[in-house]
């Protein structure tokens, strides 16, 4: 036999294991998640952030009414992210964390404008 057909008969063998890899369900829906709440969260910091709810407070929400696609869409496969969070490799840890981050600083950032009108 040929050295290139045993490379050939290798990698023929080889195929089944590495197919039985299974393959990242990947974080798309729990960024969205994320993303979701960052438009929550900017949304309220704005509102909130004069001290007072008013009606100068709808031109903000009708803003943020245009963002509204993200939170229905993230809302519309909440179901899979736990699935997602199961499986996490090292860079998407990293990418989750960094999001999270981000999004707990608008978190906070909204507490405190509503706090400090209180």
């Amino acid at each position: 036999m040929s050295e290139e057909n045993q490379v050939e008969k290798s990698v023929e063998e080889v195929k089944p294991e590495a197919s039985a890899v299974p393959e990242s369900k990947g974080i798309e829906n729990t960024m969205e998640i994320l993303e979701a709440l960052d438009v929550i969260a900017e949304m309220a910091g704005k509102i909130l952030g004069d001290g007072r709810v008013n009606g100068a407070d709808l031109v903000v929400a009708a803003e943020y009414l245009k963002k509204i696609d993200v939170v229905i869409d993230a809302a519309k496969d909440i179901d899979q992210v736990d699935d997602e969070l199961k499986d996490l490799d090292e860079t998407e840890m990293v990418q989750l964390g960094l999001a999270a981050y981000k999004t707990v600083k608008k978190v906070v950032a909204a507490v405190k404008a509503g706090k400090t009108t209180a």
